[in-house]
This record gives C-alpha cells, sequence and structure tokens, in this order.
C-alpha cells in the first residue's frame, strides 16, 4: 500500500491517527504515519503527503473500541 502510493494535496478535517510500525527486534517504532480519513498518510519527519488507499480503514479495523471513541 506505502509502496504504490501516490503525492496527494486534498485535506480533510477528520484529524490524524498515528500509526506507529514496528519490527520484531526494536521497542522503538521503525516508522510513525499520520493517516487521516481521507487516506492521506504524512511519514514522521517528511513534510509530504501521500495517497495510500484503504488505510485509514485498515487503521480502525485494527484499533480496540475504546481507542475509536469520541471524547466529549
Amino acid at each position: 500500500m506505502i509502496e504504490t502510493a501516490e503525492p496527494y494535496v486534498f485535506w480533510e478535517s477528520s484529524g490524524w491517527r498515528r500509526v506507529e510500525i514496528y519490527t520484531r527486534d526494536s521497542p522503538q517504532p521503525a516508522v510513525t504515519l499520520a493517516v487521516n480519513a481521507t487516506d492521506a498518510t504524512c511519514i514522521s519527519g517528511d513534510d509530504r503527503t501521500f495517497m495510500c488507499h484503504g488505510l485509514h480503514e485498515l487503521v480502525l479495523h485494527l484499533l480496540s473500541p475504546p481507542q475509536t471513541a469520541k471524547i466529549e
């Protein structure tokens, strides 16, 4: 998904979800991504934004319900 990402400039005020990706050999994340509802994706430390089709839906699917609940 990330390998085939394309540059992206559309932005929706949906907020961002932070996604930390770990490898088995490190307690620190190998990369940190920010993903919003339009599938716009930023890599931590990189100013560019990419379109990763389906990533936001995948992130929401993998989160447990308390992490996706709205705080009022």
